[in-house]
Formats: structure tokens, sequence, C-alpha cells
């Protein structure tokens, strides 16, 4: 079994879990989805900010990406606060971020959660849960 002994990182701190945020916020805003899925472990669990389902394999994390990165303009995502709570084999980053969408012809920004669980496989970090909504409004 494995411990779960996590440490506050310092502010402004770098490591590998800031690395996969960054690379995702990267991917996705490049409309990049071969790079976005290629930060998932092939198990992972993704609960998509507009899914209406949980997504457990490979090939409905492509598609739902591949369906949120349509819009014209592609939406883009501005982090706004990260906490990470780093382990040995597990972290956790949770946080705030801005979504930017297109809506009937206007940008529309939405204010929105996340967190995701990070799992070192062969050395390389790895997202294995993954949960994004939008915030609530009261």
């Amino acid at each position: 079994m494995t411990s779960f002994e996590f440490q506050e990182l310092p502010p402004g701190m770098q490591g590998p879990h800031r690395e996969v945020i960054d690379a995702w916020i990267s991917a996705f805003n490049a409309g990049d989805v071969d790079r976005i899925v290629s930060l998932y472990s092939r198990h992972a669990v993704l609960w998509g900010t507009f899914a209406k389902s949980l997504i457990t394999e490979p090939a409905e994390r492509r598609d739902y990406f591949k369906r949120a990165l349509i819009p014209s303009p592609a939406p883009q995502v501005l982090l706004d606060s990260l906490h990470v709570q780093p382990g040995h084999e597990f972290a956790i980053a949770s946080g705030m971020y801005s979504l930017s969408i297109s809506s009937n012809g206007s940008m529309k920004i939405m204010p929105a959660r996340f967190t995701f669980v990070l799992r070192a496989l062969n050395q390389t970090w790895l997202i294995v849960n993954h949960h994004s909504s939008v915030m609530p409004s009261v």
C-alpha cells in the first residue's frame, strides 16, 4: 500500500507536478489533442467541465477534447490559482482557472475549478484522475 504523505510546496516552487499542469494548459490553449491525451495514464478517469458522464477510456478522452476544442475561436484556459500537495508517488494539484469560450459570437469568461491527481509511472508524472467544473454562481 502506498503512503499518502503530502507536503505543501512553497509559493512559486516549480517541479514535475507543476510541469504537468503547465503542459496541459499549453496543449489545451494550442488545441493539441494528441499532447493533451498523452498527459493521461491509460486508465485515467476524467470528469470534464462539460462532460455528461465519467470518462474512463483513452478513446473517450480523445473524443471529449476533440469536441471541446472545435469552437472557433478555440477555448482558452488562464490559470488563476494552483495548490499542489506533492508526494513521492502521487500528487494532488487543485486550483481555479478562467475558461474563455465563444458563445453566440462573443467571448464568455467562465470561472472554473479543477483537481488533478498525478502519479509517477515509469519516472514520468501522468494524470490519473481529473475533475473540472464551472464555479457555482452562489
